[in-house]
């Protein structure tokens, strides 16, 4: 009686499960551009986040297609032999009081656009199973934009008194930081736009377009 109990409880558990699954796709199909539009600006927002290192790298110029592109970014960040040459540039340019200051504007903004994108898009993107582990790692990049602004701006880790035995106040800690960043922010564009085009594809998108257009561009007689 107690096993056919027990396996009675499992297959309703196992239903009960498996409905709210239904439940949640179809409730997400029913705002699905919204969730897409979310998920544009959270990547957009990644790639300005990772194109604060361009900034201090190469003092503001972002726009050669092959100083954005992520990939050589990472080429750079992977390569023992490069890596060290960068964080060398880092730590050189935290000596430079004036370009330390730019840095810290530059994170100061990145910042204020992220929390922003928090408040707006935080109730709608946790309240999905589909998307709220990816949302929860946009938060920790925030964190840590956050992190490396407050280092910047009052010479200390945030929290510092209540770590033990007080976190590190040097500006390795900050280079190490800005680099993890980067990585997380690369990754974090390239896999919110690839899962806000699977939501709505681009085809979707054209064919809409086709049919709202199609009486400007039909054959006169």
């Amino acid at each position: 009686m107690t096993t056919a109990i027990l396996a009675s409880l499992t297959v309703v558990l196992v239903s009960v499960t498996v409905i709210e699954v239904v439940l949640n796709r179809r409730s997400e199909r029913r705002w699905r551009l919204l969730a897409q539009y979310a998920l544009l600006e959270l990547a957009e927002a990644a790639r300005g986040a990772w194109g604060v290192l361009l900034g201090v790298i190469y003092e503001g110029n972002r726009g050669s297609d092959d100083i954005a592109d992520p990939s050589r970014v990472i080429e750079v960040l992977d390569s023992p032999a490069r890596a060290p040459a960068m964080k060398r540039k880092i730590d050189a340019i935290l000596t430079d009081p004036l370009r330390r200051n730019e840095l810290q504007e530059s994170l100061e903004q990145t910042l204020a656009t992220s929390r922003e994108l928090i408040s707006r898009w935080g109730a709608v993107l946790t309240g999905s199973t589909s998307f709220s582990e990816l949302f929860d790692r946009h938060v920790e990049m925030i964190g840590r934009i956050h992190g490396l602004w407050y280092f910047l701006a009052y010479g200390r880790r945030r929290g510092s008194r209540f770590r033990s035995p007080g976190g590190s106040h040097r500006d390795d800690w900050f280079v190490d930081n800005l680099l993890s960043m980067t990585r997380i922010a690369i990754r974090l564009e390239d896999e919110t736009w690839a899962i806000a085009l699977r939501v709505v594809p681009p085809d979707w998108w054209d064919m809409r377009t086709d049919e709202l257009a199609a009486p400007a561009n039909a054959a006169k007689p």
